[in-house]
């Protein structure tokens, strides 16, 4: 199924990882193990989707920069959120592990669609529950907003490649080769404001927070990252983000 979905050749493993890439002229292998699928590439960096930094984050709870960017002191709680960038659902599984709300996360690429369903089953398994409300899309973000109702979820999500933070690691450095890097373009914001019924919010590097390309109704300000918001109930304003170089 996901040499399928990947477009990509099946290949039993009866040497090196290493080894395989070279007989294969490869540079990537999306490898299924009996427990484990993860994605493999140059300098054996490793990618895999598990819940990573989650305890930590539910230390700060309901006062932690993203929490309280989709969902404001004294508001209802939310229902449903959609993640329109999932990567390897780190934000996925903090909100709806700290805010018990469900998931539609969708993911263009479809190696790390594969790995988010696979490790977010194997946490479902061993625990954490709040990978069972976790639904991975595999799709382009407009067209799977412009497939859904007008208000229809509470909140749009939104980590852009080109929004994620500057790392060094291997595993990253891979996370950039396999992720989409075209930017989500005119008609996606303009899904994402009809079906958001409260906002829609945008994650970026706190030094990278710019008012003018994006018209933010508001700002809340982490140690490294930032969330731009754009209301689209009640406290809406003008909703206009400029178009990216």
């Amino acid at each position: 199924m996901v040499a399928a979905r990947c477009g990509a050749e099946l290949a039993s493993r009866e040497a090196s990882l290493d080894a395989l890439l070279v007989e294969r002229g490869a540079e990537l292998a999306y490898v299924v193990g009996r427990e484990v699928e993860w994605l493999y590439g140059p300098g054996r960096a490793r990618l895999v989707v598990h819940r990573g930094m989650l305890d930590s984050r539910r230390d700060a709870g309901a006062i932690h920069p993203l929490v309280r960017a989709l969902v404001p002191a004294g508001e209802r709680p939310l229902t449903r959120v959609l993640d329109a960038t999932l990567g390897l659902a780190q934000d996925a599984i903090h909100l709806a592990d700290v805010l018990g709300v469900r998931i539609v996360g969708v993911e263009v690429s479809p190696a790390l669609a594969s790995l988010a369903e696979a490790g977010l089953a194997r946490e479902l398994t061993r625990g954490l529950e709040a990978a069972g409300r976790i639904e991975v899309v595999c799709g382009d973000a407009a067209e799977v907003l412009a497939a859904l109702p007008g208000a229809s979820v509470d909140v749009v999500y939104v980590d852009e490649m080109f929004a994620r933070p500057r790392r060094s690691a291997p595993g990253f450095a891979l996370l950039r080769r396999v992720a989409g890097h075209a930017p989500l373009g005119a008609r996606f914001w303009e899904e994402a404001k009809r079906v958001a019924a409260r906002r829609v919010v945008v994650k970026l590097p706190r030094d990278a927070v710019d008012p003018a390309a994006f018209a933010f109704d508001e700002v809340v300000i982490g140690q490294a990252m930032a969330y731009g918001i754009h209301h689209t109930g009640e406290r809406s304003l003008a909703f206009a983000p400029a178009a990216k170089a």
